[in-house]
């Protein structure tokens, strides 16, 4: 089973005021970024927020069973899918029921290393109604507010909460796109709660 995070089919736009550095494609150190972003996670995996990953061992996850690609584990490229940052495949039985564990594949083509979505910034101050560039969090996102880093922290928070969701209670990648929009704003609403 897949889910993704994916700002291009999950969150609507609204505008913003550009506060983060835009990076060229040719100048990311992909690597660095992820493994700058992970530090912070491992940060924040404390009480309440370390609670949420109870069926997993979240920083065996994170040391082992996190990528970055330019494609998913079925080959599928992610070339012009900017606004998907990572798709996390979870671990199935012959029942094809869920299994605690999966892997995540960041998309190195995507806003989470750029900062960028569409050529918008993906985070900032709102400008008034009706002025600025496009964005992407209107205020009623639970992902509004947040700094870009802090962002890719809620990022790598949730495609890890996918892959202990052994009940599929947040499923975010089922066939129907409103219940994925649900769920994936309550799986990001869950985590700015006790990791934020």
């Amino acid at each position: 089973m897949d889910a993704s995070f994916d700002l291009t089919t999950t969150t609507p736009l609204a505008s913003f005021l550009c506060l983060i550095p835009q990076n060229s494609e040719s100048s990311i150190n992909h690597s660095q970024i992820l493994n700058s972003v992970i530090e912070g996670v491992k940060k924040r995996l404390t009480g309440d927020c370390l609670k949420l990953f109870g069926n997993i061992d979240p920083l065996n996850y994170l040391a082992n069973h996190i990528s970055i690609q330019d494609q998913d584990r079925n080959g599928s490229s992610f070339a012009g899918k900017e606004g998907l940052a990572a798709v996390t495949t979870s671990y199935i039985n012959a029942q094809r029921q869920r299994l605690a564990g999966g892997d995540t594949i960041f998309n190195q083509n995507s806003f989470f290393f750029t900062g960028t979505l569409r050529g918008q910034p993906v985070v900032g101050n709102p400008y008034p109604e009706g002025q600025g560039t496009p964005g992407v969090f209107p205020p009623t996102s639970p992902d509004f507010g947040l700094s870009f880093n802090e962002l890719q922290e809620l990022i790598v928070l949730h495609e890890m909460f996918q892959a202990n969701d052994v009940q599929s209670a947040y499923d975010d990648g089922t066939p129907d796109p409103q219940l994925d929009l649900r769920n994936h704003n309550r799986i990001d609403a869950l985590i700015k709660e006790k990791c934020f």
